[in-house]
């Protein structure tokens, strides 16, 4: 997995998760954009997680059990964006999570620093008409969670379900 978390970057860049900083919702060590793979470690130093990334944006995410077994993985694809008037919203992100027979698709909605965490609702509400309405029609079905954050692996602002 190492390997193939190495070509998919184009490049042997490695940090901890820890390392890096988020600013207007991409991922930076030492002010440039990261590419490359980040890791979290198990308090035994074994891998708990690898975390891709390409220009500050994340593309994937495995996860590893005590055993170095794999647990999940996830990929992050970026999303044209939908037009919610009235919210600053710096990307919509589809995920895909397969953890071993279970796999879901969601939407998440990554907003700059100055979003406002009092309009979840109000966000939620308007992307979930527009989802309605055909837009993302293949990428959120039903059930699909809607949730909102300021990085892809940043805290839970919100979320809603559609």
């Amino acid at each position: 997995v190492l390997l193939l978390s190495s070509v998919f970057t184009g490049c042997g860049n490695r940090a901890t998760l820890e390392n890096l900083k988020l600013n207007q919702g991409s991922y930076y060590i030492d002010d440039n954009l990261f590419t490359g793979v980040a890791t979290t470690f198990f308090p035994s130093g074994e891998i708990e997680g690898e975390y891709v990334f390409r220009a500050g944006v994340l593309k994937s995410t495995t996860a590893y059990g005590y055993e170095g077994e794999v647990i999940s993985v996830s990929e992050y694809r970026v999303l044209p964006s939908l037009d919610v008037a009235g919210f600053e919203t710096v990307r919509f992100v589809e995920v895909e999570l397969n953890e071993g027979d279970f796999f879901r698709k969601s939407l998440k909605i990554i907003v700059d620093d100055q979003y406002n965490p009092n309009d979840c609702d109000r966000l939620i509400n308007k992307v979930s008409t527009l989802l309605e309405s055909g837009g993302y029609s293949d990428v959120c079905v039903r059930p699909c969670r809607i949730t909102i954050t300021r990085g892809e692996i940043e805290n839970l602002m919100c979320s809603g379900q559609l």
